[in-house]
This record gives C-alpha cells, sequence and structure tokens, in this order.
C-alpha cells in the first residue's frame, strides 16, 4: 500500500508542475555571482599558505633580496607557516596571495596600477590589489624602507597576516628642484635621446642625474627624435669647449667640440641640479667652458 500511495502522490506532484508551466512563466532569481575570491585582499595563515609565495624581481641587486627574505622571515615567524620564494620569471607560477618585493615585473604582467619610480628613490609604496601585497621603492634602499614599514605596522594578529583590498601607504621622497623648464615647458615628460650606441653610457648618467634631482624618470633612446628632448651628441659645435643650447624644437641640447660629453653632462649637474623650486632655461640659452672664461647667456 505505502508504494502505491507513494507513486500517486508522486504523479500528482508532477501533474501540478505541468499546469505551473502552462502559465505565465515565473520570473526566477538568478543564482547570486561567486564572490571574487581575491576581494578580500591579503591573507596569509595556515589555510593559505599553499597558495601563498614572496615575489622578488629574477635580477633583483642583492640588496633587494635580502630585503625580500627578511620580510618573508617576518611573515614565517609571525604565521608559523612554512612559506614560499620565488621570481617574477615569466615560466615561474603566480600565486593567489602574494607579497611582492621590489622592483618586478608583476605590475605590467597583471595589469596593476603601480609605479615605484614615482616616489623616488627613497620613497616607498605598500599596497594591496586584491590578494597581492607590493612593497617597494624606487630603489633598493626604498624596498628597504618599505620591508621595514610593513614590519614596524602591519601587525601578524592570532596566527594570520591581513591586508585588507585597496590598503595603500606612500611616502614620496621630496625634492629642491621641483622642476625643469625650456622657454617655459616642461621637461618632465622628455625622453633622453643620444645620437650613437657609444654614448649610451652618457645618456644613462643624465637619466640617473635627473632622478636623483627631481624624481623624474626619464627615458632613453637612441637615434633621431622629433619633438623636444634632453638630446646628447647631435652636433659639434664650432666653439671649443663645452655649452648646452636650445634648438629650434626646444629641445636642451648637450654637445662639445673640445672635451667629452661626460664632462659636459657633470658640469651641468654640478651647476644646475642643486636649484630650489624651478629652473628655466629659455631660448638662447648658452653655457661655454672656454678654460678660464665661462660664458653664461639667459638663464631665468
Amino acid at each position: 500500500m505505502k508504494v502505491k500511495i507513494t507513486a500517486l502522490l508522486a504523479a500528482a506532484l508532477l501533474s501540478a508542475a505541468l499546469l505551473c508551466g502552462c502559465g505565465s512563466p515565473k520570473e526566477e532569481t538568478p543564482p547570486a555571482a561567486p564572490e571574487d575570491e581575491t576581494s578580500a585582499g591579503l591573507i596569509i595563515s595556515k589555510d593559505t599558505e599553499d597558495e601563498f609565495c614572496v615575489i622578488r624581481g629574477d635580477m633583483s641587486s642583492d640588496a633587494e633580496t635580502k630585503s625580500a627574505l627578511r620580510l618573508k622571515q617576518f611573515l614565517s615567524d609571525g604565521t608559523g607557516c612554512q612559506l614560499k620564494i620565488s621570481t617574477d620569471w615569466e615560466r615561474n607560477p603566480v600565486y593567489r596571495y602574494e607579497v611582492i618585493v621590489g622592483d618586478t615585473l608583476r605590475p605590467s604582467r597583471l595589469g596593476d596600477d603601480i609605479d615605484l619610480r614615482a616616489v623616488g628613490r627613497t620613497g616607498f609604496i605598500v599596497k594591496c590589489v586584491g590578494g597581492r601585497l607590493y612593497v617597494g621603492g624606487g630603489s633598493a634602499e626604498g624596498t628597504e624602507r618599505a620591508v621595514q614599514w610593513v614590519i614596524d605596522n602591519l601587525p601578524v594578529s592570532d596566527g594570520a597576516f591581513e591586508v585588507e583590498d585597496g590598503f595603500e601607504h606612500i611616502e614620496a621622497q621630496h625634492y629642491d628642484l621641483k622642476g625643469i623648464y625650456v622657454c617655459g615647458e616642461s621637461s618632465a615628460d622628455w625622453p633622453i635621446v643620444y645620437a650613437i650606441s657609444s654614448l649610451h653610457t652618457e645618456a644613462k648618467r643624465l637619466q640617473s642625474l635627473l632622478y636623483d634631482a627631481t624624481g623624474v624618470w626619464h627615458e632613453t633612446k637612441e637615434g633621431a627624435y622629433d619633438g623636444a628632448a634632453f638630446k646628447i651628441g647631435f652636433e659639434k659645435p664650432e666653439t671649443k669647449g663645452l655649452y648646452v643650447i636650445k634648438e629650434a624644437d626646444g629641445s636642451l641640447c648637450f654637445d662639445s667640440s673640445a672635451h667629452s660629453t661626460e664632462g659636459l653632462i657633470e658640469i651641468f649637474a654640478y651647476e644646475y641640479l642643486d636649484y630650489s623650486g624651478n629652473i628655466n632655461f629659455p631660448e638662447g640659452y648658452r653655457y661655454i667652458d672656454l678654460g678660464d672664461n665661462l660664458i653664461v647667456g639667459g638663464l631665468e
């Protein structure tokens, strides 16, 4: 009898379902979208240690490698986890949770808005993007400061290290020289362009000097370039000596007839990169070194 009752009940339920289907379709609530796994930010604990890794640059300096190892040890000691450390080499995996120390390929590879050079050599950024915590500065010194800041300010609690998504702490280096202008136009977006490959070292030296003085990182390029730029070695001046001139396109040019271009760049740094505020090189500006005589014209 139980079997018959059960069969009848099932038939009745099926009939009711079919009748409901013949009417107006009932609007159904769509299933909730699964929560983004990284939306909670970075979590390091016994439950996540297999999904976590400290990442450093594959070509990181000894100082940056040391900073990465120091931070790994801090996190291991605090959480009691056996944590891994790896590099940004393209064949290495990307983990669900990562602490990324120093200059790496992670921002460009993953599309994260992290620009360590923008804060200057001694400045640093600590920023959480999803499950990734970036800890780095504009140099090894800046990265060391960033690691120390994390150790001092982001504690491990109850065996877990957690940082919420969107957390950000930035300490930018401050500069006395705020900007370099030519004919009233800022040079902040200019590249450093050099005429031939043998001048690559001089271009990198100028890049480093400008970064130290202003915090602006100028890309270097070889060969002809249309537009305003710091230009090295495109002309051989007739005047014996060292000087800086302005071309028709508004560029600041470094050319020498009697001395090395390297020497001219060092004189430029010595004479002008200790300025406070803004410096402007107007049209027709010239700096000529004639040994015992200096000719400087038109600096504002």
